[in-house]
C-alpha cells in the first residue's frame, strides 16, 4: 500500500484538504476536555506519509472508530475531509471523515514530526484574519531616546538575592541531576548486539528496537514462577532478553513494540536451545541492577522488518523464529485437546512452555498446512487465544510474523506469545501469493516437511505428512516396510478401497470433550480407558476396517471416527441405526464409496503382535 507523500506537509500549509489522500495512523492521544460533564472526549491522532508525520485532531463523530477499536494504530488510512484553524498560535487540522483501508504490519519509513507554530510555517495561505492586511508604514521612524541609569539602579539588596537563589535551587538541582545521569550513561561502551559475549563486564550499554514481548508467562510446571521473553534488534542483528525476577519483569514490561530502548548493568548468558533466535548464540539477561530506557528514535537502529522465509528453506533450521508467508491449504477447525498420550506431551513440550498455558489436560488446537511456491508445505498449530480467534480458510493468504520453528516430528511451525499472524494481509505479496496459487499452485504436489499426525487422536488433526519420501505405491510402502519400527511413519498414496469390513464399523466411545476413547461398562457407568473419567451415556465412533490396494499388493488399515465420518458421510451413531435396523441401506452406503482415493497412511509396528499395523488419517477423492 502506497502512501500519498506530500500530504501532511499540505494540509499544514492548507494547500489541499487532503481528499482521497493514503496515510498511516501511528499515534493517538487523548485531548482533556475543559468541562468532562458537557464536552465529548477529544482524540488527537498522528498521521504519516512516510516522510513527514503530524499531529491532527479527530471529528468528535469518529470517536467510535477509535473507543471500539475499528482504527488501530499502524493502519492505513484515507482521508475524506478536513477544516484547517489556527488556535493559540499554532495551525490545527480537523480530519471530519475518513475511511480504514486496511492493517499494516510496522511503520512505514522514518517520518519527522511537522511543527505547527504559525509564524514558522512556511505558507503563502493567511493563517490569522488579523494579518491579512500589511501593516501601516509611518512616515518616519520613531525616534528612540536612551536615559543613562544610576550606577545604583541595578543593585540587589541581600535579601532579594536570597530570595531569588532559593527560587532557582530546585531547577539547579534538576539540571545537575541531569548532568550526572548524562555523565553516568556517557560512561558505558555503546556496543553491537553481535559483539557481545558472556563474561563482559556491566560497563556496556546497547540500543534496540524491540521485535516482540511475550509478556508475563507463568510456568507449566510451577504457577508461582513468572518470567518475560522479549526479542531485540539493531543493526548487526537480533537478540533475546529475558527476566525471571520481579523488579526485572517490571523493567521488561515498559518495553513495547517497536520502540527504541537503551540497556545496561545486564547480564550476558548462553540460553537453552529453546530460547534461542536464528544464530544468535547468547541472550540478554536482566536482573535488578539492570537499566532500562526509553530513548528518541532518531533512525540509528532500523525500523521493524518483516523477512520472509520460503517454507522449502525451514528444513535446514532446527530452532529459532521465522517470517513466513503462505497459503492456507487445509485448516482442522477449532480442536479441544488432551495430552493424555506421550506424543502430543513430547509435542507441547517442543513448544515454547506457555504458549498453551498452564499444565492442563485440555487445550486448545486448530492446525493448519501451509504451501508456497517453494514447492514445500508445513503445518501450523495455533493454540488456545489464537486458535480461537483464527478465522482462515483454504485458499487465504496466512502471515505470519515471529512463528516460533520446532523440529518435533519433522519441521513444523507454532504461534507462541510474542508471535503475530494476520490472514489476507494488505500487501502487495497477498495479491501476488493468491493469484499464483489460483494459477498455478493449487494444482501442484508439494513436499511435505512435517512427519507425523497430531491432535486429539489421529483422525482429528488437519494432515499428515509424508516428509521428503513423495508419494508412494502400496507395493513401495509394502516393499520399503515402512512401519517396521515402534515409532510411527507415514505415507501418502493414491489406491483404491477395495472393501470394508461390514460385520462391525464402531465401539462404544466416551461422551468427555476432545476424547474418543473405548468405555468399559462398570456397574450402571461406564468407565473411559483413555482419560479414565466416568461418564453416564456413550456414544458410537467409527472404527473401520479396510483394505486399499494399488493393483498389485494391498494392506489392511483402520480408519477412525472424523475419517470415516468423512467418507461415508454421515455420524456412527446414523450408519449404526442403518446396521441394525436397514440393512439393504447400510450395504448401499458401504458399495458407493469403494473408489479410488489420496490416502494419508500411518504405519508402525505392534509390540504386542510384532506385525506392521496401518492407520489411514485422511482421504480425498
Amino acid at each position: 500500500m502506497l502512501l500519498t507523500n506530500g500530504t501532511c506537509e499540505r494540509l499544514l500549509q492548507g494547500k489541499s484538504k487532503g481528499i482521497g489522500s493514503i496515510v498511516q495512523y501511528i499515534g493517538m492521544e487523548r485531548v482533556p476536555a475543559e468541562d468532562s460533564s458537557t464536552l465529548a472526549q477529544r482524540y488527537r491522532i498522528t498521521i504519516s506519509d512516510g516522510q513527514m508525520c503530524l499531529r491532527v485532531m479527530v471529528s468528535p463523530f469518529l470517536n467510535d472508530l477509535i473507543e471500539k477499536n475499528m482504527m488501530r494504530v499502524l493502519d492505513v488510512i484515507q482521508i475524506v475531509d478536513t477544516l484547517r484553524c489556527s488556535r493559540a498560535g499554532h495551525a490545527v487540522v480537523i480530519v471530519t471523515q475518513l475511511s480504514v483501508i486496511g492493517s499494516a504490519y510496522e511503520q512505514v519509513g522514518f517520518p519527522r514530526m511537522l511543527n505547527t507554530i504559525v509564524d514558522e510555517i512556511n505558507s503563502e495561505d493567511v493563517l490569522e484574519p488579523e494579518r491579512s492586511s500589511p501593516p501601516i508604514a509611518s512616515s518616519a521612524p520613531p525616534t528612540i531616546h536612551s536615559v543613562p541609569s544610576s550606577p545604583l539602579a541595578n543593585r540587589t539588596t541581600r535579601s532579594e538575592r536570597v530570595t531569588d537563589a532559593a527560587s532557582k535551587a530546585p531547577y539547579a538541582a534538576a539540571a545537575d541531576k541531569r548532568k550526572e545521569t548524562k555523565k553516568r550513561e556517557d560512561a558505558y561502551e555503546k556496543r553491537m548486539l553481535d559483539k557481545l559475549y558472556p563474561g563482559m563486564n556491566g560497563r556496556w550499554q546497547v540500543m534496540v528496537r524491540v521485535v516482540r514481548n511475550s509478556g508475563r508467562m507463568v510456568g507449566r510446571m510451577d504457577e508461582t514462577r513468572v518470567r518475560s521473553l522479549l526479542t531485540v534488534m539493531d543493526a548487526s542483528g537480533k537478540m533475546t532478553i529475558s527476566a525471571w525476577t520481579g523488579p526485572a519483569i517490571i523493567l521488561t514490561d515498559t518495553m513495547q513494540i517497536g520502540k527504541v530502548y537503551t540497556v545496561s548493568n545486564a547480564q550476558i548468558i548462553k540460553p537453552p536451545k529453546q530460547y534461542t533466535v536464528g544464530d544468535i548464540r547468547y541472550q540478554i539477561k536482566i536482573t535488578s541492577a539492570s537499566r532500562v530506557k526509553e530513548v528518541l528514535d532518531d533512525g540509528t537502529v532500523p525500523n521493524l522488518t518483516f523477512d520472509p522465509l520460503p517454507i522449502g528453506e525451514l528444513k535446514t533450521c532446527s530452532a529459532g523464529s521465522c517470517d513466513v508467508v503462505s497459503i492456507i491449504n487445509r485448516v482442522s477447525g477449532l480442536l479441544k485437546v488432551t495430552k493424555r498420550s506421550e506424543s502430543l506431551r513430547e509435542w507441547c513440550s517442543s513448544v515454547e512452555e506457555d504458549s498453551y498455558g498452564p499444565q492442563d489436560d485440555a487445550v486448545l488446537l486448530c492446525e493448519c498446512t501451509v504451501v508456497d511456491n517453494s514447492g514445500y508445505s508445513c503445518r501450523v498449530a495455533l493454540w488456545n487465544k489464537d486458535a480461537e480467534t483464527f478465522e482462515g480458510k483454504v485458499g487465504d493468504v496466512l502471515m505470519l510474523k515471529d512463528a516460533r520453528i520446532t523440529t518435533f516430528a519433522g519441521v513444523s511451525l507454532t504461534t507462541g506469545d510474542g508471535t503475530g499472524f494476520l490472514v489476507n494481509p494488505p500487501i502487495p505479496a497477498t495479491r501476488a501469493m493468491k493469484d499464483w496459487f489460483r494459477v498455478k499452485g493449487q494444482f501442484c504436489t508439494f513436499t511435505e516437511l512435517s512427519d507425523a499426525a497430531f491432535g486429539a487422536c489421529s483422525s482429528r488433526q488437519a494432515s499428515s505428512t509424508v516428509g521428503e519420501r513423495g508419494l508412494l505405491t502400496v507395493s513401495e510402502a509394502v516393499a520399503e516396510e515402512i512401519g517396521a519400527d515402534t515409532v510411527w511413519e507415514s505415507f501418502k498414496t493414491r489406491a483404491k478401497l477395495r472393501s470394508v469390513q461390514t460385520s462391525k464399523i464402531a465401539y462404544e466411545a466416551c461422551t468427555q470433550e476432545g476424547c474418543n476413547g473405548g468405555v468399559e461398562k462398570v456397574d450402571d457407568h461406564f468407565k473411559c480407558r483413555a482419560c479414565r473419567a466416568t461418564v453416564a451415556e456413550t456414544r458410537y465412533c467409527y472404527r473401520l476396517n479396510v483394505i486399499i490396494t494399488d493393483g498389485n499388493d494391498e494392506i489392511s488399515a483402520t480408519m477412525f471416527d472424523q475419517v470415516g465420518e468423512n467418507l461415508l458421510g454421515i455420524p456412527a451413531d446414523e450408519m449404526e441405526d442403518y446396521r441394525i435396523n436397514q440393512k439393504s441401506e447400510y450395504n448401499r452406503l458401504i458399495q458407493r464409496v469403494l473408489d479410488w482415493y489420496m490416502f494419508t497412511v500411518q504405519a508402525r509396528t505392534s509390540t504386542d503382535t510384532g506385525l506392521i499395523m496401518y492407520n489411514i488419517v485422511y482421504c480425498e477423492r
